[in-house]
């Protein structure tokens, strides 16, 4: 008999109803352990300036690394912030990842982050972003001339 699998998040997994030992497959219980399928999840915030105003416009990165594979499976997606400041990704349910958020403008990379990680099961809206704008204000300004050493 041959089966079929379904690719979800990048790993394949059976169509329910079949059993399998590899994978969250569907609910399978084995003695008091239930192994559960991938469920579709949200995961969003906001990107926040140093008030505490919305920034539209952003590119926010999530970069998800699965550490319970050999070698570890590392994928990234990105998106924009909507006028509200407001991100979301669409992803999967799963344990053993870390879910690393960023957010960037044209080719700098705000230092903060947010990485929640072991077992991601639900949705969550509140992996908000603080960013200070204050970093790159005066990049690339001339100086006054006498300088005050």
């Amino acid at each position: 008999m041959m089966m079929r699998c379904i690719i979800v998040d990048d790993e394949p997994l059976l169509p329910s109803g079949i059993s399998s030992t590899s994978g969250c497959v569907g609910d399978v219980t084995f003695g008091n352990v239930t192994i559960r399928k991938p469920v579709p999840i949200t995961l969003a915030g906001y990107v926040l300036d140093e008030q505490g105003n919305h920034v539209q416009g952003m590119t926010v990165t999530m970069t998800r690394t699965k550490y319970d594979l050999n070698p570890n499976v590392v994928t990234t997606a990105t998106t924009s912030t909507d006028s509200n400041g407001h991100y979301q990704f669409q992803t999967f349910s799963r344990c053993s990842v870390v879910e690393s958020f960023r957010a960037s403008i044209g080719n700098y990379t705000f230092p903060a982050f947010i990485s929640p990680s072991g077992c991601i099961t639900g949705s969550h809206d509140n992996l908000n972003l603080g960013i200070e704008f204050n970093l790159k204000r005066d990049a690339g300004k001339p100086c006054k001339l006498p300088l005050d050493v």
